[in-house]
């Protein structure tokens, strides 16, 4: 039997950990753009990118911020698959390949 304060603790677990994942990054790091870097926004430059270049066989994934505001988005094939990563700079929406971005530090 499933005890109803259990219940409403997970599903507040669940709401807040989807509201952190969502959640734009701050708008002083995003503010080159005029407009808030969201995950969905980061997903949709990418797929934009992709459909410039003729890349059918591709779309974009999953997507991150990281310590920086930027966000990196996953490519993936048809079958799901990750194949690569992309990195959409907060400051300037640029659009890099992750393996070949250098870490700070």
């Amino acid at each position: 039997m499933v005890r109803y304060p259990t219940l409403i603790a997970a599903g507040f677990a669940i709401f807040i950990t989807t509201a952190a994942y969502a959640a734009p990054a701050s708008n002083d790091v995003a503010a080159d753009l005029g407009q808030t870097l969201t995950l969905t926004s980061a997903k949709q430059m990418v797929a934009d990118k992709l459909k410039a270049s003729h890349q059918s066989q591709v779309r974009p994934g999953a997507a991150e911020f990281d310590a920086d505001g930027n966000v990196r988005v996953d490519i993936v094939d048809t079958n799901g698959l990750t194949v690569s990563h992309v990195l959409v700079h907060a400051n300037g929406g640029q659009i890099t390949d992750a393996a070949t971005t250098k870490k700070r530090g």
